[in-house]
């Protein structure tokens, strides 16, 4: 994160989304797939999550998921509220 230049609120805030997303998973989430991710959207939505909290939850996760785990094939699946 710091090689990106992302500063430190914006790296607290993303591990903070990071473990929310881990913990709604129950597990780690180098095997997550598109319904998981999926699932976690709605469940944001079901708990009245703002847009702001969404779109920063889905920065967050596609930093984690494209430049930490390199998985680019889960990228498509973490599209915000625009």
């Amino acid at each position: 994160m710091k090689l990106r230049s992302l500063g430190a609120h914006t790296q607290q805030d993303d591990i903070r989304h990071v473990r929310s997303f881990v913990a709604f998973l129950g597990r780690l989430p180098d095997k997550t797939g598109a319904e998981d991710l999926r699932q976690y959207q709605f469940d944001q939505h079901r708990r009245a999550v703002g847009p702001a909290t969404i779109n920063a939850t889905l920065s967050a996760l596609r930093f984690l998921f494209t430049m930490t785990l390199k998985r680019l094939e889960i990228a498509p699946g973490l599209s915000g509220i625009r």
